[in-house]
């Protein structure tokens, strides 16, 4: 049955999944069925990227990572003009650097909201230089935990720059109660997990994203979908995939319409985006479901 192949699977992957719990550092993504588990309810998490920060007993702690807030984070970087002479402090450049906020999920530090809970990079040269430490010890080369006087000193030192790290704030939890948690998601089909060899390019894809806003919304969801396309399932498996919508297509659209329940889901998405974290709730869904 379906709970016992996808523990198989889990257990032979055993760089996200060992002694019965997830690695730190291991990204899910949201189910890829046409029929989202998450049209009705919760819906950021439709064709969202989750990253793990750590497996309890009681709970699991992760955050996603695909959706910037309409704030960033600042810096100011001051670089020494090439005309200059080295004591003139005059001529001086002052540079602003601008890292989106991205949404992690509801719970957070109180009377902290507007300040970033988390900081990221995925940089060989920031590892190799020992900038904040892994998420996993059995993945040096994955996504790396750092703090925020450690992302300003990398990039006024000019060994990084603003599209090497990401800023989250808040977090999701899933409790472990009566058998539940993440785990029986993934077993629900809610989740799936994105191999290790698929966190580059999600990750690329992802830092392109910029602070959000009425003329950015279009495109961070579009980078959104692409990243979330980019962490699925191998070339066999996709055809697998296809082959099993092919089967399902009757049942793909909402009932008595033309309109595919996927695009449904996707405005629905779109919707949340625009009320939670844009501040927007009427924005036009232009191109929609909705028309």
């Amino acid at each position: 049955n379906r709970a016992i192949s996808v523990l198989d699977a889990l257990y032979k992957t055993s760089s996200c999944f060992s002694m019965g719990k997830f690695q730190g550092g291991t990204l899910l993504r949201g189910s890829s069925a046409d029929r989202s588990p998450f049209l009705l309810t919760d819906q950021v998490f439709h064709k969202s990227i989750i990253l793990i920060l750590q497996d309890e007993d009681d709970f699991t702690m992760g955050l996603l990572l695909n959706h910037p807030y309409a704030r960033s984070v600042e810096f100011v970087v001051h670089t020494q003009s090439t005309n200059s002479n080295d004591d003139d402090d005059d001529d001086d450049i002052e540079e602003i650097i601008e890292i989106p906020q991205r949404y992690g999920g509801k719970f957070g530090v109180k009377g902290e909201e507007e300040k970033p809970s988390f900081w990221f990079h995925y940089s060989e040269t920031l590892r190799d230089a020992q900038i904040g430490e892994p998420l996993s010890k059995k993945d040096y080369r994955g996504i790396w935990k750092v703090e925020e006087n450690e992302v300003l000193n990398a990039v006024r030192s000019g060994i990084a720059g603003e599209h090497d790290f990401m800023a989250v704030n808040g977090l999701t939890i899933w409790p472990k109660e009566q058998g539940g948690g993440l785990l029986q998601e993934i077993v629900m089909g809610n989740f799936e997990i994105v191999p290790r060899s698929k966190t580059k390019v999600v990750w690329d894809v992802l830092i392109s994203q910029d602070v959000l806003s009425t003329s950015t919304i279009e495109n961070n969801l579009m980078l959104a979908r692409s990243a979330w396309r980019e962490a699925g399932a191998s070339k066999g498996d996709e055809a697998e995939t296809k082959s099993s919508r092919m089967k399902d297509d009757a049942t793909s659209y909402v009932f008595k319409s033309n309109v595919k329940v996927s695009d449904l889901c996707d405005d629905a998405l779109r919707c949340w985006v625009a009320a939670y974290l844009l501040g927007e709730p009427i924005l036009r869904l232009s191109n929609s479901a909705f028309g």
